[in-house]
């Protein structure tokens, strides 16, 4: 039992960062398009942000699932045996 409430929670998890990474993506879009709007970026510089943000947003939950993986599995390495 606490095997699957450890995974419930842990996709109960990840889904609320997958909510933030989106959030934060929609924030870059926006600051980028009003910038642009106004003037004060150029496309380029503007796309580069958004595209940017959507491989941070992508690329870190990968990464830290990865990290927290072998955590995990060196976490099992050292517990007690019962």
């Amino acid at each position: 039992m606490a095997i699957a409430t450890s995974v419930r929670s842990r996709l109960l998890t990840g889904t609320r960062r997958s909510a933030r990474g989106s959030r934060s993506i929609a924030i870059i879009v926006a600051v980028a398009r009003v910038a642009t709007g106004a003037g004060l970026m150029s496309e380029e510089i503007a796309s580069t942000l958004v595209a940017a943000g959507a491989t941070t947003v992508l690329l870190f939950p990968l990464i830290a699932r990865l990290i927290a993986g072998r955590a995990d599995e060196s976490a099992a390495e050292f517990a007690p045996r019962l």
